[in-house]
């Protein structure tokens, strides 16, 4: 299983693609509702609550399942 905190990085680095894709600077988070200290430790692969991930969801106006960045870990099921 993909350990926990590579996962936290990989959300972080998603995050902060969907911001640069969408033109944005950290800052411009503080518009969406986001200390800038937050914003940074979300980028730098903190864990986030599912508060959180609602509230990203909201910010670039996406499904909370589409912040998620793709399990690497994943095994065929058994049949």
């Amino acid at each position: 299983m993909e350990e926990f905190p590579r996962y936290c990085s990989r959300f972080g680095d998603r995050i902060r693609e969907l911001r640069q894709r969408a033109g944005l600077t950290q800052e411009d988070m503080m518009e969406r509702g986001f200390s800038l200290r937050h914003f940074q430790r979300i980028e730098a692969g903190r864990s986030v609550t599912l508060r959180t991930l609602w509230k990203l969801a909201a910010a670039f106006s996406v499904e909370p399942s589409e912040l998620l960045p793709p399990r690497t870990d994943r095994r065929p099921r058994p049949r």
